[in-house]
Order: C-alpha cells, then structure tokens, then sequence
C-alpha cells in the first residue's frame, strides 16, 4: 500500500511524495511500490517525485488514495505519519489533530452545547442579577423603582412614595383635609383641631399658634364685653399659642383664654406676689420693647419670663358678668406684673400633645 511506502521515506520525502511536476514518460507500474526509489507511480507510470503535486496527481488502483479523495471528498496535503485515519475520515477514535471527524472535537470534550466557560445559555447573567429592580450586586435595593409602586387607594401617592396609609384616599403627604388625631399628611406626627376662646381688656393685636398668626377679627379683638372662638391644627409634639395684649386706658388690663385640644383643657392661670410657681403662662419681662421675633416658636428659649399674674377670677369688678361666654369656664383674669399701666403685654404658653 502506499501508506506503507511512505512510513518508510523521511519526512522531507513524503511531503514531496504528494507534491506534482513534470509527467515524464517511465516505468509502467500499478501501484508506486512497483516504482524505483524517488519515484512514484502516476497515470500509470513511474515518475520523479516533485514539487506541487496534488493527490489527484499521484491517482492509481492501489495506492493508497482511491479515485485521489479522502474518505470525506475533502483533500488533504500530507498524508498520515502516525497510523491514525486521514483527516475528517472516522478512525478508531483517537483525535488527530484536533479536527473533528465524526463530530466528536478533536479534544475530547463532548458537543452537548456547554459553552466554554461552563455557563448554561439560561438567560441568566453573569453576576447574577435579575431585571426585578435589585441592585447590581444581587442585593434588593432600599427602595423598588417607581414604576413598581402600587397606588392602593387612588389619591396617587403609594407607600413606597410616602403614603402613609395607602388604604385611606384622605391620607397622603401633604394633605390638609383635617381627621382628628390621625397623621392624614404623613408627617410622622398627629394633628389635633384645637379651640381658643379669648379676650383681652383692652384688645388683642396678635393672636399665634407656632409662629403663626390667626386671622382675628379686627373689631371684635377690641371689645373686652366679648369673646371670640378660633379654631386652629396642631400636631403631636411641643406647640405654642401667644397673645399680644395692649392696654388702652390705664386703668386695670388682663386677659382671660380657654384652650381645648386633644381631650384637653388649658386655661388662663397666674399666681399672687410670693406664690409658688404653678402656672404654666409666662409674660414678657420688659413690656416696653417687642421680644425676640421668634417668640411665638416652640424653640424659643423663654426662661427668662415670668410666671403670668392673677388679676381676678371671672365675674369680678370691674369686669362683672363679662364676657358672658366664660361664665363657668374656670378662667381667671391674668397679666403681667404691672396690670396698670398704658402698656403692650406678650404672653406665651407650650402645650406638649402625645404622638
């Protein structure tokens, strides 16, 4: 065979051996063992071995290379060394050169469509995070994306956007529609609809609840034979109501207040020269000049004020029976320590409400 021929020539012979030249007429032959060294058998006669020949070249019954193919139709330019089948023709399932044959690679490992670094085609990527919205590294993020939120209630505010209570279309961040006792605008704190009735002898200038100033009635602010009613929010926490007092006539002034909020009543109280200091009410220490601007805040520092003073309980002179809407309220008339003179007068209370 012609497999045999080559095993036995050198490398640099065989790779020569299949190479193709000049068809000079020679030795009939059939297979190339009938040939003398150096030469092969082509068409039918021996020839020189040369440079460029092909398989088809060196075609004839027996030589190794039926009708100049491999056993797959595709060529091959060196013909096998190592006993193992031709290129792409099955062998005995040693793998040549890596190419495959049978469909088997080369290398051993299966085609069962692993990719190469072991990872399955599942999809998943390949730190392992999902499209759900959790962050990079596979931990869930803090807060899910907007688009996942879920508006239960229909006020268009979700919990994961702050609705406090998605169960409840009156709750929602910054709602003002008031329900006693519940935190409707999702600020962390109650709110609680309090109720002031007040007069002031002479009159009021201003009347505020944490800095903020209600809208009196101008005429009736300055009649001390009436009482007005007020109606204002507060919120758990410390809250402050301030009254801005003026005194007209140098005879006697005072003021006398209810307030009621969250289950609770406050009232007017002041203590005599020498009582304990009992009363939650402070006034200003020094009436001729306006106090600081931030008086009527929760945070202002009123250490400095005095305890407010008793003038007399409701139904004394020289008031009387007036104003009538605090007959049997319990309020007493109170002021600061100069009750007589022309004078402004502030006074502040902090009224401390649960959570």
């Amino acid at each position: 065979m012609c497999t045999k021929a080559w095993i036995a020539l050198p490398l640099t012979a065989s790779l020569a051996a299949c190479g193709g030249g000049d068809r000079t007429p020679g030795t009939t032959c059939t297979t190339t063992l009938d040939c003398p060294d150096g030469e092969i058998c082509v068409g039918g006669r021996c020839q020189a071995a040369g440079d460029g020949w092909t398989e088809t070249d060196v075609s004839a019954p027996g030589d190794g290379w039926p009708d100049g193919t491999t056993g797959d139709g595709a060529s091959t330019d060196v013909p096998p060394i190592d006993g193992a089948s031709p290129d792409g023709a099955p062998g005995d399932g040693t793998p040549g050169d890596g190419t495959p044959g049978d469909g088997t690679p080369g290398d051993g490992t299966p085609g069962d469509g692993t990719t190469g670094d072991g990872t399955t085609g599942d999809g998943t990527t390949g730190d392992g995070t999902t499209g759900d919205g959790e962050a990079v590294d596979g931990t869930p993020a803090d807060t899910p994306p907007e688009s996942f939120w879920v508006d239960d209630d229909g006020d268009t505010f979700a919990e994961g956007s702050g609705d406090c209570d998605d169960g409840d279309p009156r709750i929602y961040p910054g709602a003002t529609g008031h329900i006693e006792g519940i935190d409707y605008d999702c600020d962390g704190k109650r709110e609680f609809l309090a109720t002031l009735l007040i007069t002031v002898d002479d009159w009021y200038e201003r009347l505020c609840v944490n800095d903020i100033d209600v809208a009196i009635d101008p005429v009736a602010s300055r009649d001390w034979f009436r009482a007005e009613t007020y109606t204002v929010v507060m919120e758990s926490g410390l809250n402050v109501v301030g009254v801005h007092g003026v005194d007209l006539y140098e005879v006697i002034s005072a003021f006398m207040m209810r307030i009621q909020v969250a289950g609770r009543t406050y009232l007017t109280t002041g203590i005599s020269p020498g009582e304990p200091d009992t009363t939650p009410w402070r006034y200003s220490p020094d009436p001729d000049e306006d106090p600081q601007a931030d008086w009527c805040m929760a945070t202002y520092d009123d250490s400095a004020w005095g305890p407010a003073r008793y003038v007399a309980e409701w139904g004394s002179s020289p008031w009387g029976p007036s104003p009538p809407e605090f007959s049997g309220v319990g309020a007493d008339w109170i002021w600061d320590d100069r009750p007589t003179w022309l004078q402004d007068a502030w006074f502040r209370i902090e009224l401390d409400l649960p959570y």
